[in-house]
């Protein structure tokens, strides 16, 4: 992909579970985006959402190569026009392949780069990433799931559209480091005043797509931010 020096990098987001969350990201986005001067269409990146109708994958049993093979199709229609992508869903990492694309801007590495050292943080996730202890894995540390069987009720009311009541979050990260490992809570959370214990990965993600356009694309991609 041939790129002029003007050229802004593009994006793309997979959402679908749930929808919400990739918009979130892209609203989250063009706000960074807004709070620095931009307001001209031309100011903007172009970025494409991908919100597909995702198989089930929160319940005890479900087909994981249905679910993987959904992913990869969603990977495949984005990598020919698009730079960087995020999928906007922690759970959707656990059917990545193992060579993950050179595209992609993980969740898992975001969250990873904000936890300080000797931390064993405290994930809000779903059953499924608790259950496989996605974060676990993937930071390569020891992690404390929240709950999974509660975490998943207030999930399913985030899905649901509802609003239930989470205060009990901001008082968890008075005394404990919190990883948001459900887009759904960051979906929840939007308005929730910054916290050095919270770590929300759909407002890294905004923030890293808003560094990357201030950056000339390579034909490869790279999620490897330029020095300004």
């Amino acid at each position: 992909m041939a790129f002029n020096a003007r050229a802004k990098p593009i994006f793309g987001i997979i959402s679908g579970a749930g929808p919400m969350a990739g918009i979130s990201l892209l609203k989250q986005t063009i706000q960074l985006f807004q709070n620095n001067g931009s307001w001209k269409d031309s100011d903007f990146p172009e970025i494409h959402l991908i919100n597909f109708p995702f198989s089930e994958m929160l319940e005890h049993d479900f087909d994981q190569e249905k679910v993987r093979a959904e992913l990869k199709q969603c990977m495949q229609n984005l990598q020919a026009n698009c730079d960087y992508i995020v999928i906007a869903c922690n759970t959707l990492h656990l059917f990545l392949p193992q060579e993950k694309s050179a595209k992609l801007i993980s969740l898992i590495d975001l969250i990873k780069s904000k936890i300080p050292t000797g931390t064993k943080p405290i994930i809000l996730a779903s059953y499924t990433s608790a259950a496989q202890n996605l974060h676990g894995r993937l930071l390569k540390m020891e992690c404390e799931y929240w709950q999974p069987a509660n975490s998943q009720s207030f999930i399913n009311e985030i899905l649901q559209g509802k609003k239930p009541e989470l205060d009990w979050i901001v008082d968890l990260a008075k005394t404990r480091m919190l990883i948001l490992g459900c887009t759904e809570y960051s979906l929840a959370l939007e308005e929730l005043p910054p916290s050095e214990n919270v770590i929300d990965p759909i407002k890294l993600a905004a923030q890293t797509f808003f560094e990357l356009s201030r950056c000339k694309p390579s034909s490869q991609g790279s999620t490897k931010l330029c020095e300004h």
